[in-house]
């Protein structure tokens, strides 16, 4: 490789790394460190060693209690090598002062050679192959599967599965070959495990690096799952390598990237399209009904929806694909030529085999030892189809048997469902207004967002035209005040993107939701989806708000480490509404589409009560900047309509026609 023009950070070039490994070369640079090439002092081969590019503002008992976690992680990963040969094999660990003055953590790995596999795409992509036949695709891909299948079985993930993580190495050279894969086989190997834990799990080197502007990237957006763009999806485990392992799966057989964007946005909204799942069939690639399945429940945007462990994944993509091949025996060699007739949908396929004694272990995919393929069969991105023709994929109605097995529409990623009802609107001791508790029934099912929404749909909507910035503004804000309160408005800042839109007047929060395809939910769909039918005093039930609970005006010395204004919508994934709706309490006032009127509470039963007119619009849910006893499901606040504030911010609805 060459590595001239590469960066040496450490100054570790020339120098030999606790007495053991002389540095030769950079010849690497990822998000978290630098990679050299080594020499084995004690035994004589090549290595790779891996120094993490830590701040140097680290203070020591922080850099000890990482370095304990990195060991940990270390020490996993040469357990886990060692059971498989496809990851990486880990041969050291440790930490030193470089020769550039900094404290740096290292792992020294067995020297590969070969080429990533992002590396093998854009080979093929310059040379205009295509994809491969998703049989070949998925033969490619089984070492690194099982290596996953394996890493699972011990309650271990990955999180940042990608072609630049996986390796296809010549186990007969120094470095590749071990006593699972023989000389001269081809194979692939699993980098990097355990680096992105290391690092999301220590807030102290991800602050740090944040303020050198230097923020680790913790997964790669074009092979991520949705709960890696965003936590209200759920946690991340072994589920989140199925996904990127079926992107991947689908770029090799497609020729082209499963996940279609121009940034971080754009591909959030890819992986959450509940109408565009990114599987082969949306890329143009011929596949049965069952593999197509099986994709679809791999690529599901909740994890529970999900495979939970790569083996899963594998098992059920070997039930599902045509025409299982017997695995050969360790190393043979197979010889594929594929003749490609434009008449027809399926390539022909002869195999040429020369045979050690033969394995009675059958596998769907041949070994992937030494494949060899023609020109035609790799340029191919037609896959053999099933028996008969390929089926449509079935619609799935959702059914509620909590509501007397109706059929109910489904719900969306973005949004829950509220079925149709009654509850009591109001309470009998709260505020004024809220007075008196009354009856109120909603005779529509309709979808609520999830969350409120965010600074970046809000950009997108600027951007379209449709709406205008915000700011704080309105009667009675003069400029001094829109000036001294802009800083917490969460539009013009990047790094607040998935925090709620605020600084927004109801007009523009109606536009808003139109732009989504939306509508300002009316005061009392709010109230219901946020307390439900058992009229509890809060959305997560009776218990007083906390730090724990959402996020409202504190004392000082209250919630630590918590910084004034916004949080990430969806950062109390634990405490939903009855309905699955987040942040119902807290974070930013809601606008919904009622004027406010202090007397439109009776003791009169009311169906999809909405008050139309008035000088003043409603805000609902408290604040980051109001007290929590705001935050109750039933208090009401008269806010001027075209007042956009900090605090104000707005969550959409959908009738579920």
């Amino acid at each position: 490789m060459a590595s001239a023009a590469l960066a040496d950070p450490f100054a570790w070039v020339g120098q030999t790394i606790d007495g053991k490994f002389r540095v030769e070369a950079v010849v690497g640079e990822g998000g978290f460190g630098i990679v050299y090439r080594a020499l084995h002092l004690g035994l004589g081969e090549p290595v790779a060693v891996k120094c993490l590019k830590i701040p140097p503002t680290l203070a020591p008992d922080e850099r000890e209690r990482f370095q304990q976690s990195f060991l940990e992680e270390g020490r996993l990963l040469r357990k886990l090598s060692r059971a498989t040969p496809s990851v990486v094999q880990a041969l050291d660990v440790g930490a030193a002062v470089a020769p550039s003055g900094v404290w740096a953590p290292y792992l020294v790995l067995e020297w590969l050679h070969g080429e990533t596999l992002e590396a093998f795409l854009a080979r093929r992509n310059d040379e205009k192959k295509g994809g491969m036949p998703l049989a070949d695709a998925a033969a490619l891909l089984e070492p690194a599967a099982l290596a996953l299948a394996a890493a699972h079985d011990e309650g271990i993930a990955h999180r940042d599965i990608k072609p630049a993580n996986l390796f296809l190495t010549d186990a007969g050279i120094v470095g590749g070959a071990t006593p699972h894969t023989p000389a001269g086989v081809h194979t692939m190997k699993v980098l990097d495990f355990g680096i992105a834990k290391v690092i999301a799990d220590n807030a102290s080197i991800t602050r740090a690096m944040e303020q050198t502007g230097h923020a680790p990237s913790i997964f790669t957006p074009f092979y991520g799952a949705p709960e890696q763009f965003n936590r209200r999806f759920g946690a991340t485990g072994p589920w989140t390598d199925v996904y990127a392992l079926a992107l991947v799966l689908v770029e090799l057989c497609s020729g082209k990237s499963a996940l279609v964007g121009d940034d971080v946005t754009q591909l959030y909204i890819a992986t959450t399209d509940v109408s565009l799942r990114p599987t082969p069939r949306t890329h143009g690639v011929r596949t049965s009904h069952a593999v197509e399945a099986v994709f679809q429940k791999a690529l599901a945007i909740e994890p529970r929806g999900r495979y939970t462990s790569a083996r899963l994944f594998w098992d059920a993509l070997r039930e599902a694909l045509p025409s299982p091949i017997e695995a050969d025996a360790p190393g043979t060699t197979v010889v594929r030529e594929v003749s490609h007739d434009s008449l027809t949908p399926s390539p022909q396929i002869t195999e040429a085999r020369t045979s050690k004694p033969a394995s009675s272990r059958r596998s769907l995919f041949a070994a992937i030892g030494a494949f060899t393929f023609v020109a035609a069969a790799l340029a191919a991105s037609v896959v053999i189809k099933n028996r008969g023709e390929i089926e449509p994929m079935p619609t799935v109605s959702r059914m509620g048997p909590e509501f007397g097995h109706v059929e109910l529409p489904s719900p969306t990623a973005e949004m829950i469902l509220v079925p149709a009802g009654s509850f009591t609107m109001g309470h009998a001791k709260e505020g004024k207004t809220e007075r008196p508790a009354h009856a109120v029934t909603i005779s529509k099912p309709f979808y609520l967002d999830r969350t409120e929404v965010t600074a970046e749909e809000y950009a997108r909507c600027v951007a379209a035209e449709k709406c205008t910035r915000s700011g704080v503004h309105g009667p009675g804000v003069d400029e001094a005040e829109a000036t001294k309160f802009a800083t917490f408005c969460t539009e013009p800042d990047p790094a607040k993107a998935r925090h709620p839109i605020n600084c927004i007047d109801q007009g523009q929060a109606a536009k808003l939701c139109a732009f989504l395809g939306k509508r300002l939910p009316t005061e009392a769909e709010w109230e219901y989806a946020a307390r439900g039918k058992d009229e509890r005093l809060y959305p997560w039930g009776e218990e007083h708000a906390t730090c724990t609970l959402g996020n409202f005006s504190r004392a000082a010395g209250q919630c630590p480490g918590r910084a004034k204004g916004t949080m990430p919508v969806g950062s109390f994934p634990d405490h939903a509404s009855p309905f699955g709706a987040l942040d119902m309490a807290g974070n930013v006032w809601e606008w919904v589409a009622d004027a406010f009127d202090p007397g439109a509470y009776t003791k009169a039963e009311r169906k999809d009560p909405l008050v139309a007119a008035g000088a003043k619009g409603v805000i609902r849910g408290g604040s980051w900047d109001f007290a929590s006893s705001a935050a109750k499901s039933t208090t009401r606040y008269a806010f001027d309509r075209a007042t956009g504030h900090v605090s104000t911010g707005v969550r959409c609805a959908k009738t579920a026609d």
